[in-house]
């Protein structure tokens, strides 16, 4: 099996991303909907040049022209940024945001509206205030109504930003339990991802360094912390999911190998660390205990077979020699005890 291979339906694939009404809602906000709004305005105002010149030229319709270029500009501004974010953030906050700025926008069309005729304008004409604040209210109000209702129930929405499965993690978390980080996008189940069988190596058929389990699960297992946690690997994962062409899935299975195999072997380096440096504590351990049974025979004085054993602990460390049972370190010692008596009565 390829090690990208992931079990998504076809149909699951064709709704996700940034495809279908969801790229004519972005389009549309960002290009569509400014270029009608300025169309809109230069009518209308084009209207009332016609109808009344001298009205027009008033100070205060220039400032209502001022006020209405200035809040399709910012509208359009806000528009670009939260598209934007839509585009590129695959996480339920996205939608969340999309939503929020809808029925913003909507609600601040029609205020502005209102606050124009009746305070800019000052015209207190109910029929007039109606006439005006009816169209406003129809379109902002519909369009908004038909697009949040198309982020609260679209397939692709769900699929992509992960929304229908945050509110059904959130509606299964009993009250008062402690909010988790969310996934962002739809993952697949842990039977879905494809994991290579665990190698065997000779340490697994001996002894276990420590108690806890240190197979291959547990190594996934504490990738998957990682990536759904606040640690993270940003670079990696900025890697990963650039070479899965915005992938999510795909790049979450190469995240979780990856990772699991850098701890794999972070942990075989610690244990070959620890056998290391118990090792050179035993051989440590081993020579003391040799010098001061000689010191207490009369073999040697203390600084005499502290200095031989600082040579023979040296000459083991620079590879002269290597000992590798008491016997042999025992038989060293007695050859230089007989060397120094020698030297000695000679």
């Amino acid at each position: 099996m390829n090690d990208e291979t992931i079990s998504v339906s076809t149909a699951e694939k064709s709704l996700y991303g940034v495809h279908g009404w969801l790229l004519f809602f972005i389009s549309a906000s960002r290009f569509l909907a400014p270029v009608m709004g300025a169309g809109a305005l230069v009518s209308d105002f084009a209207q009332i040049e016609r109808d009344n010149p001298i009205f027009f030229a008033s100070p205060e319709m220039v400032l209502f022209r001022s006020i209405s270029w200035s809040f399709l500009l910012g509208v359009t501004v806000y528009t670009w940024w939260f598209t934007e974010r839509l585009r590129k953030a695959f996480e339920p906050e996205s939608v969340d945001l999309a939503v929020r700025s809808l029925i913003g926008i909507a609600i601040a069309n029609v205020a502005i509206t209102l606050v124009s005729v009746v305070g800019v304008l000052g015209l207190r004409d109910l029929d007039f205030i109606v006439s005006n604040l009816v169209p406003v209210i129809l379109v902002s109000g519909i369009s908004c109504a038909v697009w949040v209702s198309y982020f609260k129930l679209s397939k692709r929405v769900q699929n992509t930003y992960g929304t229908l499965k945050r509110a059904a993690e959130t509606n299964a978390k009993p009250a008062g339990a402690p909010s988790t980080t969310s996934i962002a996008l739809p993952v697949p189940t842990a039977a879905a991802i494809p994991v290579e069988p665990p190698m065997k190596t000779p340490l697994e058929h001996g002894p276990r360094v420590d108690s806890a389990p240190r197979g291959d699960d547990h190594f996934f297992a504490m990738a998957l912390a990682e990536l759904d946690g606040e640690s993270r690997n940003i670079g990696r994962w900025a890697r990963l999911f650039s070479e899965a062409d915005g992938q999510e899935a795909v790049a979450r299975a190469r995240y979780l190998r990856e990772t699991a195999a850098e701890l794999k072997r972070q942990a075989a380096a610690a244990t070959e660390l620890d056998a290391v440096r118990a090792q050179d504590e035993a051989r440590k351990t081993e020579a003391e205990e040799l010098r001061l049974q000689l010191a207490r025979r009369g073999l040697l004085s203390e600084a005499m077979v502290g200095r031989r054993k600082d040579h023979l602990m040296q000459g083991h460390l620079d590879g002269t020699f290597t000992v590798r049972h008491p016997s042999g370190l025992t038989q060293r010692f007695h050859e230089e005890v007989e060397a120094i008596k020698w030297a000695h009565e000679g």
